[in-house]
């Protein structure tokens, strides 16, 4: 009876520890957030026997409201695997917010957002956390407003956007002529758009910086 007690005691004890382990490696890894909670998911409930140790040489991943942490499991026979405890998670985070409507193109300003603290367990992208993301981007789709703003939703911004005034050159010989011109179309360095000289003639131009292109035709 002694003995049976000494086992039941030492499991509590262990099941203790890695739990403390486990609030500990989970509490590291979400230093960011604002608030969390999370629950061990049934298929991921210890085996008799078994002896689980966090592997915290690795990130926790989270996708869609679980978390996945990984683990060594000592098995009973004495071997050892590697595997991932699944955790159901609710996280709390500082992420951007929109605060109007936004039209696919658009330049993208820190004052067209706010950060706020919001639920984001469930979302299918990445969000942006920080105002800083957006000094080089513009908006990919329509975001509406109150939207939590993500990473898809996003692109590079390009070095010419449609209906900026850029120098265009075109060498013929020896021969450089330069001519103010207006973008018909938007691009990065090395990319192709139509240009609109100031007598309204089109050209095809590839563009060299964000401020020059090279008439080719």
């Amino acid at each position: 009876m002694k003995f049976l007690l000494c086992i039941v005691f030492s499991g509590m004890l262990y099941a203790q520890s890695f739990q403390h382990s486990l609030d500990r490696y989970i509490a590291n890894q979400l230093s960011g957030y604002a608030g969390y909670s999370y629950t061990i998911a049934s298929e991921s409930v210890q085996k008799a026997g078994e002896v689980w140790s966090i592997d915290t040489s690795k990130s926790l991943r989270i996708a869609k409201g679980y978390g996945y942490v990984p683990v060594t499991i000592i098995r009973q026979n004495g071997s050892q695997v590697s595997a991932l405890i699944t955790l159901r998670m609710k996280l709390q985070r500082g992420v951007l917010v929109a605060l109007r409507n936004i039209k696919p193109g658009e330049v993208l300003s820190s004052a067209d957002f706010s950060l706020s603290v919001e639920e984001i367990s469930g979302l299918n992208d990445t969000p942006v956390f920080n105002p800083v993301d957006l000094s080089e981007s513009v908006s990919k789709i329509h975001i509406r407003q109150g939207n939590i703003v993500t990473e898809r939703m996003l692109r590079k911004k390009p070095d010419v956007m449609f209906g900026d005034h850029i120098t265009a050159y075109k060498t013929i010989g020896a021969i450089t002529v330069t001519i103010t011109a207006e973008s018909r179309g938007e691009g990065t360095v090395g990319e192709r758009i139509k240009i609109k000289s100031e007598d309204n003639k089109f050209f095809t131009a590839v563009i060299e910086s964000s401020s020059q292109v090279k008439i080719i035709e």
